[in-house]
């Protein structure tokens, strides 16, 4: 079976390298608003209900979102976070 070589890129665009390298200054844009406290309740509520650790699931680029926020939801709310 013969591959069509126009499905294949060899140059810019790469929307998901794009996108990848965005999630830092996506981030620190959060966190200027008011982001930064919801992710705090989150973590208030999940500690009043017993949750010690949230397990975050992905796959592609929602794997790489979910290894960008995973220490920083861990810094902000004291719970355990994994990227999986």
């Amino acid at each position: 079976m013969e591959q069509n070589k126009d499905h294949y890129r060899t140059q810019h665009p790469y929307h998901v390298w794009d996108s990848l390298q965005m999630i830092p200054a996506l981030i620190d844009d959060c966190l200027e608003g008011e982001v930064q406290s919801d992710i705090q309740k989150i973590g208030t509520d999940f500690q009043a209900r017993g949750i010690n650790k949230l397990i975050m699931l992905g796959r592609g680029s929602s794997y790489f979102a979910a290894l960008a926020v995973e220490s920083l939801f861990e810094k902000l709310t004291k719970i355990q976070s994994a990227a999986m």
